[in-house]
Parts: structure tokens; sequence; C-alpha cells
């Protein structure tokens, strides 16, 4: 009879059932399965470089690790973390140093976000979303419409993994509102 072309399974083509391969079978990296496959990728690490120049700040330091270690023995709700002060002291240094140091505690990936609160502008949430779901394996034509459907999917795609949620210069809680997690084991700052 006629070959298959090349690269297409032999036992496809002779009409006999497939056999699925032994051992487990690859899924993708993120995303609810009622979508599909998603493409599979690295997990996102969207830190910004971390300053040389950084000294001291010891204190806020061991905060942020006190945060982390509340996130890692909390099982009720998403640990949360407010750095707040005067404009350009460092707030951002502070958190991306601290970030870039305990990259390890979140494998799954650390998410970045400018929300340029400061700028009289802010970044809406729904572009927010839109950017997180991307790199979390999304294909643009998934990425809902409207910003309560991508904070839904967002929820989804976080939900019971390790994730750190960076949150720079937010304008006010309700633009950071729909970017926070809906579970424990994530940690936004």
């Amino acid at each position: 009879g006629p070959q298959p072309p090349l690269g297409f399974p032999a036992r496809l083509s002779s009409g006999t059932p497939a056999q699925p391969a032994a051992g487990p079978r690859p899924q993708p990296a993120l995303g609810p399965p009622s979508h599909g496959p998603l493409r599979v990728i690295a997990p996102p690490a969207q830190l910004p470089a971390t300053t040389p120049w950084f000294v001291g700040r010891d204190q806020q330091l061991g905060a942020l690790n006190a945060l982390l270690t509340r996130r890692q023995s909390d099982t009720a709700s998403v640990s949360i973390g407010v750095l707040h002060g005067l404009r350009e002291v460092g707030k951002t240094a502070l958190a991306v140093r601290w970030a870039h140091q305990r990259h390890e505690a979140f494998p799954d990936g650390q998410l970045y976000a400018d929300l340029q609160g400061g700028s009289g502008r802010p970044v809406p949430a729904a572009t927010v979303l839109t950017r997180f779901l991307r790199s979390l394996g999304v294909p643009d034509a998934w990425v809902p419409g409207t910003c309560e459907e991508a904070a839904a999917l967002f929820r989804s795609m976080v939900a019971g993994r390790r994730f750190l949620v960076l949150l720079d210069d937010a304008a006010d809680a309700a633009q950071v509102r729909s970017l926070l997690p809906g579970t424990p084991g994530n940690l936004v700052l």
C-alpha cells in the first residue's frame, strides 16, 4: 500500500488502533484543561534587574522574609505585603532585591508589573492581566475581553501554585484588586 508521509506514525496509517505510550503523558505547563492544550513554557521570571548599589534595609528585608514564612504556613489566604513611603526612597529596589534573593520560594514564576500609579496615567488592570495571561501561556485568542473574566482566568491559572506577583507603583487598592490571586500559596508585594 501507500507509504505514510515522513514522520507520520506507521501504526496510524495501518488502520490499527494506536496504543498509548508507557509512562506519564506530557501535560501543558499551565492552564485549565477545558481550554485545550496551551503552549508549554518556562515559568515566567519577569523581575527587573536588581541594583548593585543596594545596601542596608535589613529590618525591611526581615519583615519580607517573615511575610514569606507566614505564606508558607497560611493555608487560608493569599499573603499580601505593602511597601509604602515617599517617592524615590527605594521601595522598588527593596522589593526587587528581596524577590531575587528569594526566587526559589516561587518555583512557578515571578510576575512583575509597573502600574505607573504615580504618573497620572495608571496602567489599567485589564492590560496587566492580558500581559500576565500571555506570559502564562494563554494564546491571544483565549484572553477574555473583560477585566472581570481575565481576572477569573488569571486566578484559575495561578491556583494551587506558588507565584510571586510584584505590583510596583500602584495608584490605589482599586487598581490592584483584579490582579490578586484567589488562593493561598501565592504572595503579592
